[in-house]
């Protein structure tokens, strides 16, 4: 029966769901009572809204959506709606009392009436707890927690490129003699594990879009994003490596073994290193549509323009007295190699977050849905 009562149309389970695609279906709780339970699982399928109904039926419409393959959530009191709470993928228990007073007072009848939900008992019920009535937690919880599995395919990637070029300098630069001054270790690593926890910290986007978050590293434009920018890595690198080796005494040989001394070769390897992890930090932060923009993490930022200042500084020779102090960082030997260091680092940074941001916007206009 139709909401004004002129168009009444015999159940028929054959036909429910060419009438859901005309119409919004609607099954009260003493409807769905006399349904038969072999019609149930495609009642939840052409059903959008089920009113009145017990805990007993929430339970059974939520277990039969899971049985379609629906990905449920469920948003109710932790009491009564305890079953369709846990049967659902994602329960959120609803705290409706009041909180409770310091001062001690007799229970009056509607206390007695309703039964109140503590805290600790609705955290029992589902994974999520609002102290509210609102079902507009919805909305904060699927922000919050796009938010969250867009921060780990974005750590997933960092990693996995900060370890491909710690693998290569420790592996084939070390058999040339390339060593790390102890200053230069200590830098790199407070930068990037500071850089790691100001960026798990990055805040949700104020708006839910229809977009989809990347739910997997090996999806095809995560895996073609972190080929592309390991590639201009590694030829970055092995240029400025091969670059700085043509300066080296034509009678040198290597101290795998021996302590650390300053060198135009270490300094090189070291500066491009230092621009890979900036770019690989620049390239993949995902901002919209599931995080704020990187603009607005404001300590991130602050952290990555210090880095990239000391970086391009020490490159330039701005101040070489004070880097070479503290970073143990050998001069160039002439304006030439310079400004090689310097192209070099501004082509791995320019072009991995160019990378990044291209193979994105490839994945939002590949993938569809609106991103606002």
């Amino acid at each position: 029966r139709s909401v004004h009562g002129n168009e009444v149309v015999p159940f028929d389970s054959f036909d429910l769901l060419p009438l859901a695609q005309r119409h919004t279906l609607v099954v009260a709780g003493s409807e769905l009572a006399v349904l038969p339970p072999e019609v149930m699982a495609l009642v939840s399928r052409a059903v959008q809204v089920f009113a009145r109904t017990s805990p007993q039926q929430k339970e059974s419409i939520v277990y039969a959506m899971n049985d379609q393959g629906m990905i449920t959530m469920m948003v109710g009191d932790g009491t009564n709606d305890v079953g369709a709470l846990k049967r659902a993928h994602v329960g959120v228990s609803l705290l409706n009392s009041p909180a409770p007073s310091r001062q001690a007072r007799l229970p009056s009848r509607d206390d007695l009436a309703m039964p109140t939900v503590q805290l600790g008992d609705a955290s029992i019920a589902s994974p999520f707890t609002h102290k509210g009535e609102s079902v507009k937690v919805v909305l904060t919880i699927m922000r919050c927690g796009r938010a969250t599995l867009s921060t780990v395919i974005m750590m997933y990637k960092i990693m996995a490129l900060n370890s491909l070029a710690s693998a290569f300098a420790m592996s084939v630069l070390s058999l040339d003699g390339v060593k790390l001054g102890d200053g230069q270790t200590a830098m790199e690593s407070v930068f990037i594990s500071t850089f790691f926890f100001l960026v798990s910290r990055s805040q949700p986007a104020p708006k839910l879009v229809e977009a989809r978050p990347t739910k997997s590293i090996f999806e095809w434009h995560v895996l073609l994003s972190l080929l592309l920018q390991a590639a201009l890595h590694f030829v970055v690198l092995i240029t400025g490596w091969s670059l700085a080796k043509s300066h080296r005494p034509t009678d040198y040989k290597p101290d795998k073994d021996g302590d650390f001394e300053p060198n135009w070769v270490n300094t090189t390897v070291f500066l491009i290193t230092a621009g890979m992890h900036l770019s690989s930090f620049l390239a993949n932060y995902q901002g919209a549509p599931f995080l704020v923009p990187i603009t607005k993490n404001r300590a991130f930022m602050v952290g990555l323009g210090i880095f990239s200042s000391v970086m391009f500084f020490s490159a330039a020779e701005v101040m070489p007295d004070l880097t070479h102090s503290f970073l143990s960082l050998s001069l160039a030997p002439n304006d030439e190699a310079r400004n090689q260091l310097v192209a070099l680092l501004v082509l791995d940074v320019a072009g991995a977050t160019a990378i990044g941001a291209g193979v994105h916007a490839l994945q939002l206009a590949v993938q569809g849905g609106s991103t606002k």
